[in-house]
């Protein structure tokens, strides 16, 4: 029988076999992994479409129609004016010697509120002790810059005078003493 000879592999054909078939095997893993990701995009938009055909858009927009009227009340009450609440403050700290004749409140910027009234005391000492008691009650912030002016006397002997305040917004805000109120209780 003929004996063969051996020829030598070389390396660089086992390299280029191990190359082969590395890049064989990667290729196919590569092609198994984009075949079951399309799986898995296929089947997520699938649930994606049920999903959406289970919402109940008359519902969602019912929800969105009701959310527009809360956010409108919630602007509405918190740039509501309660000026119930500077007449307490002037009742609670209005001398008894003292009244007031007329009153005017006027917005001449959204943070600015002027009062001017008009009254008349039994003295200017009474008078003095109201700009006082008006003074103390800035403590809290409520008026600012006020001012007793137009100090006269009338004919039945009486002092009549003039007062000009910037009030506080947070004085007259219906939120503040609302928030204040409850708080207290």
């Amino acid at each position: 029988m003929g004996s063969r000879v051996k020829t030598p592999v070389s390396l660089l054909f086992v390299s280029a076999v191990i190359v082969t078939l590395v890049a064989v095997v990667g290729s196919g893993l590569l092609f198994g992994y984009k075949y079951l990701v399309q799986q898995q995009i296929t089947q997520k938009q699938n649930e994606l479409v049920e999903k959406e055909k289970s919402f109940d858009y008359a519902s969602m927009n019912e929800i969105v129609r009701i959310d527009k009227k809360i956010k409108a009340a919630e602007g509405l009450i918190n740039s509501h004016t309660a000026v119930s609440n500077l007449f307490s403050l002037l009742q609670e700290n209005t001398l008894r010697n003292l009244r007031f004749t007329s009153f005017d409140f006027s917005y001449l910027a959204k943070d600015k509120i002027v009062v001017t009234m008009s009254g008349e005391a039994r003295s200017f000492g009474v008078v003095a002790k109201q700009a006082e008691a008006f003074s103390m009650i800035t403590g809290n912030k409520a008026f600012s810059d006020s001012i007793f002016s137009d100090l006269n006397v009338n004919e039945r002997g009486n002092v009549v005078f003039s007062f000009l305040t910037t009030v506080n917004p947070l004085t007259v805000s219906y939120v503040e003493n609302y928030n204040s109120t409850n708080n207290t209780q």
